[in-house]
């Protein structure tokens, strides 16, 4: 019975997989959900929760991508994974940030994120990306400051017929 058990995770863990490296993203994450909690405390489980974070990402889904890859971290700080993660809890918050007219609270926590990732690795990987996306958030927060002053000047100067 035990055997049976290893065996069907193990498939499961190789058809994860395979759906993850086809691409076939919105497959492979329900069973790497599943694997998650299932292998927890094993290397599987690092890698499914790296790979759970990674297909989230793939379908666009930045703000539980951002969530797994949070998760990764923690649980993982000394993984294989770590610096990537890091870099991707930024990555995931730039892409899920809005436009400059609207509320800039995601684009705090991305630059957030990303000073994180170049605070804890100092010479990774992803160091020039990181400072990229960071210059283009802090614009976009300018951007937001420029608009806000504009609607203000707009919106309270007094009107050239009630002078």
């Amino acid at each position: 019975m035990i055997i049976i058990y290893i065996l069907h995770y193990s498939y499961k863990y190789e058809y994860a997989k395979e759906c993850f490296v086809r691409g076939k993203y919105s497959s492979a994450v329900p069973l790497l959900q599943d694997l998650v909690t299932i292998q927890k405390g094993t290397d599987t489980a690092q890698e499914c929760l790296y790979m759970l974070a990674m297909a989230e990402y793939g379908l666009h889904d930045y703000e539980a991508a951002s969530e797994a890859f949070k998760k990764y971290y923690q649980t993982y700080p000394r993984g294989y994974y770590a610096e990537m993660a890091s870099f991707y809890i930024g990555q995931s918050l730039f892409e899920g940030t809005p436009e400059a007219r609207l509320d800039q609270t995601p684009t705090v926590a991305a630059i957030a994120a990303f000073q994180d990732y170049l605070d804890l690795y100092p010479n990774g990987k992803m160091k020039g990306t990181a400072q990229q996306r960071l210059f283009t958030l802090q614009d976009k927060l300018i951007r937001k400051e420029y608009l806000n002053a504009k609607f203000c000047l707009l919106y309270t100067s007094p009107s050239p017929r009630n002078s």
